[in-house]
């Protein structure tokens, strides 16, 4: 069973921004309907560079980063932003379906703060946005 996030700092984290990047547009789609409901923010994203190209007027708490896609991948654009002092406090959540241990590892070695493999119970990814975003709050 799914232990649940302390929810210390929730009410803060309501309506928060964020940014979901994907090169599935149906999994997008789904994705900003489902959050939007649960009452986040959500700015979506096809591509990396767009993703790069939005963080220039968007400052989003959390950003939910398919790892492979077609040109820049998910690992080089979370380098980038862990690279980056004005990018690299924004939590990156690592959403792929490549789900082995090796691919887990190359996701936080990369800079992620948290990993989840496809498909997912949507409970169990929204608990752990809510943990990682609380334990920044905190």
């Amino acid at each position: 069973m799914e232990k649940q996030p302390d929810m210390k700092g929730a009410e803060i984290l309501k309506g928060a921004e964020i940014l979901v990047v994907d090169d599935h547009e149906e999994f997008l789609y789904f994705m900003t309907q489902i959050l939007t409901m649960l009452g986040w923010r959500v700015i979506s994203s096809s591509n990396a560079r767009d993703a790069l190209d939005k963080l220039n007027y968007i400052r989003p708490s959390l950003i939910l980063l398919d790892m492979r896609m077609p040109g820049m991948d998910g690992f080089e654009l979370t380098r980038i932003l862990k690279n980056d002092p004005a990018y690299r406090d924004i939590l990156i959540f690592a959403v792929t379906a490549l789900d082995t241990p090796a691919n887990r590892k190359l996701c936080l070695e990369a800079g992620c703060d948290d990993f989840i493999s496809k498909p997912f119970r949507l409970p169990n990814l929204h608990n752990r946005m809510m943990r990682l975003l609380c334990k920044d709050e905190l």
